[in-house]
């Protein structure tokens, strides 16, 4: 199911509150925005972070590096 929010909303750490809490998150690992709302949602609970994605040889996305690697140093140098 998605829910868009209405376009005459909006409120100040609205698009970081609507990420941490949504059912699954899909974030790009080189944005420090997606390190910092999968971060807010692994401290809360919150499974489901799909950042860290490969294709593999046939083609199907696979997770190749799990939602520990956010807090890794050797993953993540300087923004764990």
């Amino acid at each position: 199911l998605v829910k868009l929010v209405p376009e005459g909303a909006g409120w100040l750490g609205g698009d970081i509150a609507l990420a941490a809490t949504a059912s699954v998150f899909i974030g790009n690992p080189a944005s420090t925005l997606s390190m910092l709302i999968t971060k807010i949602r692994l401290s809360l609970g919150f499974a489901h972070n799909e950042l860290f994605k490969a294709k593999d040889e046939e083609g199907n996305w696979k997770t190749v590096c799990g939602d520990h690697c956010v807090f890794d140093n050797t993953v993540m140098f300087s923004c764990a």
